[in-house]
Order: C-alpha cells, then sequence, then structure tokens
C-alpha cells in the first residue's frame, strides 16, 4: 500500500509506524547495508525523548555542555538534561529493524531510478518495477522521488566536510568554532576519538585544515562528508495525496546548526497520522516544524552577515550567568519558546534578533 525510499531515520520510523497500523510497507534502501555511508554529526537534544526511547546500545557519549570559541574566546552553556552522541550507524540499523518487526519489507540495494503516476504509483528500481498507493521519499536532500515530480525546484544546498578523527579530547564537551566557514565542530565519542567538521558553502578545504590544525587532531580515520539542504516553505512537500517527502528529502534541518533528526522523526509522525486519518501534511508541517525552521533559517541568515566584532560581542552577551542559566531551561529544536525571554533577559540582544521578523 505504501513505498518508502530510504531507509534513513526518517524512512525507517515512519515504515515501523505504518507497519504497525496495518499498512502494507515496502522499504527501498539503494544501499548494500543500513547507515553506511555515514554523512551526519549524529548529535541529538533530548527532545528525542518525546518521540522514541533511545536503545543505550545506539548511544555512543553525553554530552552536558557546549564550548563555544572565538578569536581565542570561549564560552561554556550548559545544556540542561543534555545531548546524546549516536552512534549513526547503529542507530540507523536500529529503526530500521523496528520496521523489520512490524511487518515492513526491507528490499535493500534497491535504488528508485524516476518514478511516475497515473492510478498508481510506478517505480522504476534496480530490482524492477514496483507499483503502489502511496510513494513517501525519505531518500536525502537530492531525493529522487522529489525530482521525479519537479517538488526540488528552487531548493539550496550547503556543504558539510566532516571525518572521524583520532587525537585527545574532552570527553564532556561538544566545542563550537566560529569563524570557520558557518562553524565548525568537534564532537567527541570518547577522549580518543571525535567527529570533526565545517559547514558552508563550497571551496571549504582551508578552512576545514585549518580547524584540523586548531584541535590537534592525530589522524583522519573516516571521511562523513555530505551535503545539507535549507529549508524552504515554497517547496511542496507532498503531491495529490499520493507523494510525500520527509526527512532531509523534505529539507527538515535547522538552519542554525544544520541538524535534522528530530525533526524527520517527528515529520515521519505527523505523516503516519495524516495516511491514517487524513489531514493537509504541508500544512500540519510548516505550522509546526516549519515555524522553528524558519526561525532557525533566519538566525543562521543573520549570522552569515556577521563581522569580527558581532561575534564578540555575542560571545560577551552569552557569558552572563542571567543568559547561560536560560538557555539550561530550553531547548534549541525550538527556538520559537525561548527567544521572546532571551530578550526579556538581556534586551541587547535585540541589536540581532530585531533583524529576525518574517
Amino acid at each position: 500500500m505504501v513505498i518508502v525510499v530510504g531507509g534513513g531515520p526518517s524512512g525507517s520510523y515512519l515504515s515501523y509506524l505504518l507497519a504497525k497500523d496495518g499498512f502494507k510497507v515496502k522499504l527501498l534502501e539503494e544501499h548494500k547495508v543500513i547507515g553506511k555511508p555515514v554523512q551526519c554529526t549524529g548529535v541529538v537534544t533530548e527532545a528525542i525523548d518525546d518521540v522514541l526511547k533511545l536503545d543505550e546500545s545506539v548511544i555512543v557519549n553525553k554530552i552536558k555542555r557546549v564550548r563555544v570559541h572565538f578569536n581565542g574566546d570561549s564560552v561554556d552553556v550548559n545544556l540542561g538534561k543534555g545531548d546524546y552522541i549516536l552512534d549513526r550507524c547503529g542507530f540507523d540499523k536500529y529503526l530500521n529493524e523496528m520496521a523489520r518487526s512490524e511487518g515492513a519489507e526491507i528490499l535493500m540495494n534497491c535504488r528508485l531510478n524516476s518514478a511516475s503516476f497515473k492510478e498508481k504509483i510506478n517505480c522504476d528500481t534496480t530490482k524492477g518495477n514496483l507499483q503502489d498507493d502511496i510513494l513517501v521519499g525519505a531518500d536525502g536532500p537530492y531525493s529522487r522521488v522529489g525530482n521525479s515530480f519537479n517538488m526540488l525546484n528552487g531548493r539550496k544546498y550547503k556543504t558539510a566536510i566532516q571525518y572521524r578523527v583520532s587525537g585527545d579530547f574532552d570527553s564532556e564537551v561538544y566545542n563550537v568554532y566560529l569563524g570557520y566557514g558557518e562553524f565548525g565542530w568537534v564532537v567527541p565519542e570518547t577522549k580518543k576519538y571525535a567527529r570533526v567538521g565545517i559547514v558552508g558553502d563550497n571551496n571549504l578545504n582551508f578552512e576545514f585544515n585549518r580547524l584540523l590544525k586548531t584541535v590537534r587532531v592525530k589522524k583522519k580515520l573516516e571521511n562523513q562528508t555530505g551535503m545539507i539542504p535549507l529549508f524552504n516553505f515554497n517547496i511542496p512537500l507532498s503531491l495529490n495525496n499520493k507523494v510525500f517527502l520527509t526527512g532531509d528529502a523534505a529539507g527538515l534541518v535547522k538552519g542554525s546548526t544544520h541538524g535534522g533528526i528530530v525533526y524527520g522523526l517527528n515529520a515521519a509522525k505527523i505523516l503516519n497520522k495524516v495516511l491514517k486519518d487524513g489531514g493537509d501534511y504541508d500544512k500540519i508541517i510548516k505550522k509546526t516544524i516549519g515555524k522553528e525552521l524558519s526561525i532557525s533559517l533566519r538566525i543562521r541568515q543573520i549570522m552569515g552577515c556577521f563581522k569580527d566584532e558581532d561575534y564578540s560581542y555575542l560571545m560577551k552577551l552569552f557569558k552572563q550567568e542571567k543568559v547561560l542559566d536560560l538557555m539550561k531551561l530550553y531547548n534549541r529544536d525550538f527556538p520559537s519558546k525561548f527567544l521572546f525571554k532571551l530578550i526579556l533577559t538581556e534586551p541587547r540582544f535585540l541589536k540581532f534578533l530585531k533583524q529576525m521578523a518574517i
């Protein structure tokens, strides 16, 4: 009854939910192994606990603090309950097994070439022609489902360079480096291994190598580079109640940090309910997740215009105890819930936030 293309978190979780609710589901994954290649930092906030219970086996580390660096200065931001650092390959496999356990049919090494529809969805794949009633694209930033129906026109992308590396790291701190591309990061798995990356526009190699020297990496172990879609309100997420996009295929990625796992899982829950009970998927997404994504994107656009003195002033404001105490209480996946209180706590943030009228 439903074909889902893409065995990442959003596609596998949607397949699990649909199969659990009695839908016949075929999940197509183009690779031979679920979770490979890894193209994600794997940081999720505690907001994931409201979607599903994580198995401890897929958590490689828990972080209570983010340290933001700029021009030799730094500020520590406590995270309240903290962030999870996921084994991305293990996490994808875990969700995929959930789908399989509920009866979803998993077709590995099955690539979608193109799709079309009349009365039925027709999918041309490397394993032959498949037909069904509903088609869902959960197949990444350059979604073949989306492209088959001209749904991605106008989408923009960022480049992320990331390597799993060896070195000496503080396993309790997630480091963010401003002034390297849009920003760089060091996400520790243990004291000896971390994920080091940078995001921005093209030609990031010089900035990435500069970051590697700053954090004193010993050895690059695994290339996890990928492309990141930017959320766009004008790109449709559904077509004729037959074709739907979710996860990265729908561009459901925060512009501020470029993370999208929690949003992708929430979108899967929304789409499952729409397919089961009816409703307008586009409208629901844009009124809920879309609201947060628009704010996050605006934050990134503003910071993209920053000069050195703007970063320095921002660091100064965040160093205040009253601001740091506030940040412990709110989850960064939902900026709409704390921006107003942030301005009330420290009105000087208006220097930046007054630009965010949407």
